[in-house]
């Protein structure tokens, strides 16, 4: 038998000076009136909300003034959470709006965004972004991680007027999760004008919008989950013209049910990964392995409470792309797979089983990770992880981890403090 041990530790501490900015926060209540989503802003609902207009550039003079006004409404009722915004803008004419490919990128446009922090975590967050063609872009963003990959359900529509450009935006609460029973969320807006390469949002500190640094919106209550359950089922049918013909059927299942507002579960048989969205393609000028992120549903869910010690790369002891994924980068057949995950008070937990071909004779079958992690401080959080089989190889293979990871926006007087460290075994 043979092992290999290996303890890593990093530490990172860093601080800068910033003037935080004082933002009230923004008050909800309940509408009776849900608006036509068409980016006009003409429904009455808009006419009831308050307005925020309290905007400021961190791009490209830290909280300079705006050169263009901004003004955001806010609204919601059982079912959707309602943004409407106006982007007025002195040169109509100059508004950029090329990008139509939803999911993508359009760093060449004008766009505006809205961030949820929903259990008000001060940790994780929600992004939505669109530009004047009601083209939207969706990620996971975290004070520590992006997950571009990430994708849900929701809604805009834009409108160019003569003195800028409008946007509604609906975003469901089955699409996102949240704590029913805490009435203020995290709230930041954002909008971008490139040809001024300005960006202005609602609050920041030293030009960031990290979570731990957002407004609030209060007054949260009320609102439908829903039963949480979402299924997708698809199916395979192959007809072999050889020696041995004949029909081959390859059904598929993978879901999601949200046991409790806090704990989603999934599930996936016999999954079929076809219908995912293929890579970017990349150009490798060096000598390490390119890395290509993950982007299959099932191991996106809620794939941010797996994340441990801010590792980017290297050093990672968990990364879902490797699984149903040989050496040679062929596919491994993923029989079963599932995976528990949520947050509850200070609490976020996560459990992945998969049941998979092995990549070599006598390679795992079963692969386990198990991640827990709970909120300390204001701002900090501590947590292990752990990890078990390597289908790659005929020898057991189980890691341990611990991580803390600090970040205090208090401590001293307009400053940020964070730190971080991590081993893992």
């Amino acid at each position: 038998m043979r092992w290999l041990v290996c303890t890593l530790l990093a530490v990172s501490v860093t601080a800068w000076a910033a003037d935080f900015p004082s933002v009230e926060p923004y008050r909800l209540a309940p509408s009776d009136s849900p608006p036509t989503l068409d980016g006009d802003l003409s429904d009455p609902v808009w006419n009831h909300a308050p307005v925020i207009n309290e905007f400021h550039q961190i791009r490209p003079v830290d909280h300079g003034s705006p050169s263009e006004p901004t003004e955001v409404r806010v609204a919601y009722d059982e079912e959707h959470f309602y943004i409407g915004v106006r982007l007025m803008d002195s040169d109509p004419q100059a508004i950029t709006a090329k990008g139509l490919i939803q999911g993508q990128p359009f760093f060449s446009d004008d766009r505006f965004e809205v961030r949820l922090d929903t259990f008000n975590d001060r940790r994780n967050s929600y992004f939505f972004q669109v530009n004047a063609n009601a083209i939207r872009r969706d990620a996971l963003a975290g004070n520590d991680y992006w997950i571009e990959e990430w994708d849900t359900i929701w809604f805009a529509e834009a409108a160019l007027q003569d003195w800028g450009w409008s946007a509604e935006i609906a975003i469901p609460f089955k699409s996102i999760s949240f704590d029913p029973a805490t009435d203020t969320w995290g709230l930041n807006f954002s909008r971008v004008i490139p040809r001024k390469a300005e960006e202005t949002p609602w609050s920041s500190l030293e030009r960031r919008i990290n979570p731990n640094v957002s407004g609030y919106a209060t007054g949260m209550r009320g609102m439908e989950q829903g039963r949480g359950i979402e299924v997708a089922a698809s199916a395979t049918v192959q007809y072999l013209d050889t020696v041995d013909s004949g029909v081959n059927f390859e059904p598929s299942l993978t879901g999601f049910y949200r046991f409790t507002p806090f704990l989603t579960g999934a599930l996936t048989l016999n999954t079929d990964f076809a219908a995912t969205e293929v890579d970017s393609r990349q150009v490798n000028l060096s000598r390490f392995n390119l890395f290509f992120p993950e982007k299959r549903d099932f191991f996106l869910q809620d794939a941010s409470i797996f994340e441990f010690g801010n590792i980017g790369v290297n050093g990672r002891p968990f990364f879902s792309r490797t699984i149903g994924l040989g050496a040679d980068g062929n596919p491994l057949d993923l029989h079963a797979g599932v995976k528990l995950t949520g947050r509850a008070g200070d609490w976020n937990i996560g459990a992945l089983a998969v049941h998979q071909d092995p990549a070599v004779i006598d390679g795992s079958e079963n692969l386990f990770v198990g991640r827990a992690s709970r909120n300390i401080l204001g701002e900090s959080s501590v947590g292990m992880v752990l990890t078990s089989g390597d289908p790659a190889s005929p020898l057991d293979n189980r890691v341990a981890g611990f991580d803390i990871n600090y970040r205090d926006s208090d401590v001293l007087e307009g400053q940020t403090v964070t730190g971080g460290a991590w081993a893992q075994q």
